[in-house]
């Protein structure tokens, strides 16, 4: 064994020092290309496996589209502030950050439906 996988074994070398079970157990499942790309959709930067066991075990894993577009509408939010507090702004800047908004929400909108019409249709 490696120093690293060592330290995996023991439960060390995680992030922030915590202690993680080990994971001695595999699971194989087969799908279409398709059901892989929907998945990898899915999960975004997640791991396939991270987002399936998030989904399954973790009490309902939240939607990697709609956190990257909650932060977006964040960044938005402070840009429109900096813009509103300056006297100088120009309309095309204010404007073109409120398109940005526009899009990020039905960004996540699409995301909320795409999440509710994958828990219907899950058996």
């Amino acid at each position: 064994m490696t120093k690293k996988s060592d330290k995996r074994a023991a439960g060390q070398g995680t992030a922030k020092g915590a202690a993680v079970a080990l994971k001695s157990e595999q699971i194989n499942l087969r799908v279409t290309a398709e059901q892989k790309a929907a998945l990898q959709r899915l999960a975004g930067d997640d791991s396939i496996s991270g987002y399936l066991l998030g989904r399954a075990l973790g009490g309902g894993a939240r939607h990697a589209v709609a956190l990257r577009t909650i932060k977006e509408l964040h960044d938005i939010g402070r840009q429109l502030q900096r813009l509103a507090d300056r006297p100088s702004a120009q309309r095309e800047d204010m404007d073109a950050a409120l398109r940005a908004v526009r899009a990020s929400i039905d960004r996540l909108a699409g995301a909320a439906i795409a999440e509710a019409d994958d828990q219907v249709d899950a058996p």
